[in-house]
Order: C-alpha cells, then structure tokens, then sequence
C-alpha cells in the first residue's frame, strides 16, 4: 500500500500532541468525578465530622481518590460489633458510577477531535 509522503512525520506529530491533551482532559474529568463523588457521600453523610472529613484528592495526574479523614467512618460505614453500617461513601459511588465513566469518555472524545 502507498503512503503520501509525510504521512508517518504527521501520525508522530499527531501523538505527541495528543498525548499530553488527552493525559491532561482525562485527569480533570477524573479529578472532577471525585470531587461530585465527595460532595454526594458528604451530603448522604448529613452534618457533622464524617461529611467534613469527606474530601476528593489529586494522587497523580490521572488519579484521584475520595477518602474520609474522619476517624470513625469505616466503623459508620461498614458497622462495628455495637451498630450496623450506614453506607454513605458506596452507595454515592454506585450511583455516580456511569456518570464519571461518562464524563472521562466525553474528555476523551472531545481531545480526539481537537476540541
């Protein structure tokens, strides 16, 4: 099969430029998505140092993590030999789930065509 000249020139360039464009598009969507996830187990949460302890952390850049500083909240979430569990932080993430997947396919995209 022939190629027009340049055309592997043009593919690496396209690369270079896209790759760091795409890292970038894809860290915020995914940056974004943990800090919807903590505002939705802060407000399941309700008031108090479980939903202030509740905060979206950069680990990378492509990473984020939701965690809670609060030091009873896995005994809150998962229960303990006195209490049952009241789930705030996984029931957020099942239901915010589809729509983080969503919004990092979308930066994906809208990298893809330029935009």
């Amino acid at each position: 099969m022939l190629e027009p000249r340049g055309l592997a020139a043009h593919r690496a360039r396209l690369q270079r430029l896209a790759g760091p464009a795409l890292r970038a598009a894809n860290g915020a969507a995914v940056q974004r998505g943990a800090q919807a996830l903590a505002e939705a187990a802060r407000d399941a949460a309700g008031d108090g140092r479980l939903a202030d302890g509740i905060v979206a952390l950069a680990t990378g850049p492509q990473e984020a993590e939701v965690r809670s500083t609060a030091p009873h909240a896995a005994a809150i979430e998962y229960g303990s030999a006195r209490s049952p569990g009241r789930p705030h932080l996984r029931p957020a993430a099942a239901r915010l789930r589809g729509a983080i997947v969503a919004a990092v396919a979308r930066a994906v995209r809208a990298t893809g065509r330029g935009g």
